[in-house]
């Protein structure tokens, strides 16, 4: 999950070819890890192991890690905690919030739990579109769906309606009207009489 979130800064500094210490960092996230696996292995068994894993993944990729993206990307704190985390902060505190009165005490087995992961998948989606997006963001992503799915169902629409509808519906989104939408540069073929 610390991963996923920080998965931006390291784009970024991929993208602005300053990846050089990332190796680096790595190397001694995972020496940190073996060292304090063994020596809190010895002490506090398991749990002693996964904590020598999460504590040098958690410095490197809460605070090593954001902080050379924002210098990379010429970037305050403040700014990176404003624009960057705040969104998706509060998407995820309110999914978790809403979520968490769905799932059903018992065995989750067959549909039942098909279902609570299925009203999750939703909630999650409503989350991401009203708190975790901006504005444009949203636009662009209705833009981008309208223009790629739109594709895939004219490509689909000759194996699943007869031909009589599919000529009437072919010549309705490439009337005049129509001209204007994404559709019209998909569908450039209509079946000949």
């Amino acid at each position: 999950m610390i991963n996923l979130t920080q998965h931006a800064a390291l784009l970024i500094i991929i993208a602005k070819g300053q990846h050089g210490p990332l190796g680096w960092w790595t190397i001694a996230e995972g020496v940190a890890n073996i060292v304090l696996s063994v020596i809190w292995g010895r002490s506090h068994g398991l749990l002693g192991v996964a904590m020598g894993t999460i504590v040098p993944m958690l410095v490197v990729k809460l605070f090593i890690q954001p902080w050379y993206a924002m210098k990379a990307a010429e970037m305050n704190a403040w700014d990176y905690l404003r624009k960057g985390l705040t969104r998706p902060l509060l998407a995820g505190v309110l999914f978790f919030v809403l979520a968490e009165g769905i799932v059903v005490s018992g065995d989750l087995a067959g549909p039942s739990f098909i279902g609570v992961v299925f009203a999750q998948v939703i909630i999650f989606l409503a989350c991401t579109w009203f708190v975790g997006l901006t504005r444009a963001e949203r636009q662009w992503l209705m833009e981008y769906a309208r223009r790629h799915l739109v594709g895939l169902y004219c490509t689909l629409l000759p194996n699943f309606i007869p031909r009589a509808r599919k000529r009437s519906f072919l010549k309705k989104i490439s009337s005049p009207r129509a001209q204007h939408g994404p559709i019209s540069r998909v569908v450039a073929w209509i079946p000949p009489k």
